[in-house]
C-alpha cells in the first residue's frame, strides 16, 4: 500500500458553518502504510465563524495503521486564518501519536511550516501540534524543518501537545531532542499567499532568509531521491531549499564554520587577519591552541564563553569577536 501526494497546490478551503468544533484540513491523511508527501503548497484554510480550539489545520497525519511510515518532505504551509468564534485555535501541522514506534511513524524533513492565524480565547496558534507527549512514532531523523507561529506568546508557540507548549525554537528543540536539531524559525516573506497567483508561497529573492540552502539531503525514500521541486526546478543536490520551492535566494546562514589563518610575526602574541566587509552576524569564534595544525570543530549556533572548550584538539580560550586585531589568539574560525 504505497502512496504518492507531489506537487499539489491546495487553497481556498474554508468551513462557513457557525458552530463549536467544525473543523476544516487543507490535507487530511488517514490512512496508508507507505505515503510519501512531498513537493506541495497548502495555504488559505479558513473558518471565519467556528469556535473551536484546533479549527483549522494545514497538513494532518491521523492514522492509527500499525508498521506504517508517513514521510513529509519539501512541504509549503501557510496558515493566516481569523474567526470570529469565541475559542480559535489552528495549526500548520497534526500527527496523531503512539507510544509504538511503527505505528503511523512520521518522518518530518525540509518543510516549510508557517501559522499566521490569530488565536482567540482558549485557542492557541501552533507551527506543530502533537495529539500527546508521546514522541515514539515521531521519527528521530526528522530535521531541517522550518517552523513559525506569529511572536512567541502564551497563545503563540512553536510546538504543542495536551502537556507541552514550546513558545521558543529552543524549547521546541529540547523538547523533541535529537529531533529538529538543525530546524530553524523565521516569518519568510513570501511574493504572494494567494493560491491563484503563479506565485504562491514562492520566498521571496531579495530578502535573506533561512529556507535558502537550509534543507537536509534527503538520501533514500521508498520512491526515487527527489530531485526537483514543486515547478520542476532542479534541486541542489547537497544543500536544498527547505520547503516546496527550490529558488536562487539568499542565504541568511553564513558559511559553514572555516578555518583562517592569524598573521603572528615571529615571537610574538599578537596578530591579525583580514575579515569582509561586513563580518558575519554574531562575529567570529576566535581560538587559541598548541597545534595549530588541528582542525576546530565548533557547533553552528553555539555562543562559546572565554575559557570554555572547543571540540577538534582546542586547547585554550575561545570568544567571540568581529575586531580585526586580535591579541594572543592564533588561529580562528567563522562560524554560522
Amino acid at each position: 500500500d504505497t502512496v504518492i501526494i507531489n506537487k499539489n497546490k491546495i487553497y481556498d478551503i474554508a468551513e462557513n458553518a457557525i458552530s463549536a468544533g467544525a473543523t476544516v484540513h487543507g490535507l487530511s491523511i488517514t490512512s496508508g502504510i507507505y505515503v510519501t508527501c512531498y513537493n506541495n503548497l497548502v495555504g488559505d484554510i479558513n473558518a471565519p465563524n467556528v469556535s473551536g480550539t484546533s479549527a483549522v489545520r494545514g497538513i494532518l497525519i491521523n492514522s492509527t495503521v500499525v508498521n506504517s511510515t508517513y514521510r513529509l518532505y519539501y512541504n509549503s504551509v501557510y496558515l493566516n486564518a481569523t474567526s470570529t468564534g469565541t475559542n480559535f485555535g489552528s495549526y500548520g501541522l497534526g500527527h496523531t501519536t503512539s507510544a509504538t514506534a511503527t505505528t503511523a511513524n512520521l518522518i518530518l524533513n525540509n518543510n516549510v511550516i508557517v501559522n499566521d492565524s490569530a488565536a482567540n480565547g482558549t485557542g492557541f496558534t501552533t507551527a506543530l501540534f502533537l495529539s500527546s507527549a508521546a514522541l515514539a512514532n515521531y521519527d528521530l531523523s526528522s530535521n531541517n524543518n522550518l517552523f513559525y507561529a506569529v511572536i512567541p506568546s502564551a497563545a503563540y508557540l512553536i510546538y504543542a501537545d495536551p502537556s507541552v507548549l514550546n513558545q521558543t525554537l529552543a524549547a521546541f528543540k529540547t523538547t523533541v531532542s535529537p529531533r529538529d536539531n538543525n530546524s530553524v524559525s523565521e516569518a519568510p516573506t513570501f511574493l504572494s499567499t494567494l493560491g491563484g497567483d503563479p506565485n504562491f508561497l514562492r520566498p521571496s529573492t531579495i530578502v535573506p532568509t533561512l529556507i535558502e540552502s537550509g534543507g537536509m539531503a534527503i538520501a533514500s525514500s521508498p520512491i526515487t531521491i527527489i530531485t526537483d521541486d514543486y515547478a520542476s526546478t532542479a534541486r541542489n543536490a547537497t544543500t536544498p531549499d527547505i520547503g516546496a520551492i527550490e529558488f536562487a535566494g539568499q542565504c541568511l546562514r553564513p558559511d559553514a564554520p572555516t578555518n583562517l589563518n592569524i598573521t603572528r610575526p615571529a615571537g610574538a602574541d599578537n596578530g591579525s587577519f583580514t575579515a569582509p566587509a561586513t563580518p558575519p552576524t554574531g562575529g567570529y569564534l576566535v581560538v587559541r591552541t598548541a597545534s595549530p595544525s588541528a582542525a576546530p570543530t565548533p557547533l553552528d549556533n553555539a555562543t562559546y564563553a572565554p575559557g570554555a572548550a572547543v571540540a577538534g584538539g582546542w586547547r585554550r580560550a575561545a570568544r567571540r569577536c568581529s575586531s580585526r586585531s586580535l591579541a594572543g589568539q592564533r588561529r580562528m574560525a567563522r562560524c554560522r
